[in-house]
């Protein structure tokens, strides 16, 4: 396993925001490296051969080369925040804590100043709740209150099996617009990149990584948004035709005429047909992220790839999932077998 670049990369990490991010190309880069590739990690400052905005990997296989730009797309933390202030001092006193987060609590944020309220809130809860438990009379356990709404539930534990035993949240929706909506503004700026590298490095492959660490569904935005939200008529036979409910761009009509048809209307992109999607995903909108050659997703430490069909067709190749090692996103094989079904 070869990465380049690594103890560099981390020493430059000063910040809470660079480690965090910098951690996040290295998990990308170990999953490359044990592919098989050999693995370079660029610094963020300037260089003779990357003047301006370099991007965070560099991959070599064979005679492969590929410039790979990551970040993370994490969820909401309110689980490990709350871990975090309360299992010390739960430790330390030999207690075991329940409680159930209220409803205004439990909604998933996504946007920053959303996060900044929670983090506060929770922060406000973890110390009434440690005050609570620092005053606490053994003899009164096991013991039960509301703070600010959340239900918690004390009782004793073993010694030395003080912990946070649960946490609980209300029934609630995935905000699935807010999610797509920074996906999509993360991407616009990533796949911008390479617009101002030397024209040199421009014609080799392109790919953004997302080191997704989404665990309450939010994954299966990517292949909505990348490809587009589809839709179902109801009342329309298997294989009943009527004239196209939406005029896709000059884009997608085009790659309809290339060996690309196949996956584009295994994917929905067929709108003469009952299950049809509704509004084009982000590789074909106007004008096409045309440098970036597809997207790679990280999670749960498996590797997948979402191709770009309308990228530049200097930069367009069916196998580069063959190439980077990694197989097709399992979600596009679900829509693909949707598709199929109906």
């Amino acid at each position: 396993m070869s990465i380049l670049g690594l103890r560099r990369k981390l020493a430059d990490a000063r910040s809470e925001e660079k480690i965090v991010s910098a951690l996040s190309e290295v998990r990308v880069a170990v999953a490359f490296a044990q592919r098989g590739h050999s693995v370079e990690l660029l610094p963020d400052d300037a260089r003779p051969e990357w003047p301006t905005s370099p991007p965070d990997l560099v991959l070599y296989h064979r005679d492969y080369r590929a410039y790979v730009e990551v970040f993370r797309w994490s969820p909401d933390d309110t689980g490990s925040q709350l871990h975090e202030r309360l299992a010390p001092v739960l430790e330390e006193r030999d207690l075991v804590l329940r409680m159930s987060l209220p409803e205004g609590l439990s909604s998933l944020v996504v946007r920053h100043d959303e996060r900044t309220e929670r983090e506060r809130l929770i922060e406000a809860i973890a110390d009434e709740i440690i005050a609570l438990v620092q005053e606490l009379d053994p003899s009164n356990l096991p013991f039960q209150t509301t703070i600010r709404g959340a239900q918690i539930d004390l009782m004793r534990s073993e010694p030395g099996r003080g912990r946070l035993g649960s946490w609980n949240t209300a029934a609630t929706f995935i905000p699935n617009e807010s999610y797509d909506n920074q996906l999509v503004a993360r991407l616009v700026k990533k796949a911008a990149k390479p617009s101002c590298w030397p024209e040199t490095k421009q014609h080799h492959p392109y790919f953004v990584a997302v080191d997704a660490q989404q665990t309450l569904g939010q994954y299966d935005a990517f292949a909505r948004v990348l490809y587009g939200p589809s839709t179902f008529n109801p009342w329309m036979g298997p294989d009943e035709r009527r004239s196209p409910a939406v005029r896709y761009p000059e884009i997608v009509e085009e790659r309809l005429k290339t060996p690309w048809r196949d996956l584009l209307l295994s994917l929905g992109y067929d709108a003469t047909k009952r299950h049809y999607i509704r509004e084009p995903g982000f590789f074909a909108r106007e004008p096409p992220p045309s440098d970036l050659c597809g997207v790679i997703t990280l999670h749960q430490d498996v590797l997948e790839f979402f191709p770009n069909p309308f990228a530049d067709a200097r930069k367009l190749r069916h196998d580069y999932h063959q190439e980077l090692g990694i197989g097709l996103a399992t979600a596009i094989e679900k829509r693909v077998g949707e598709n199929t079904a109906l």
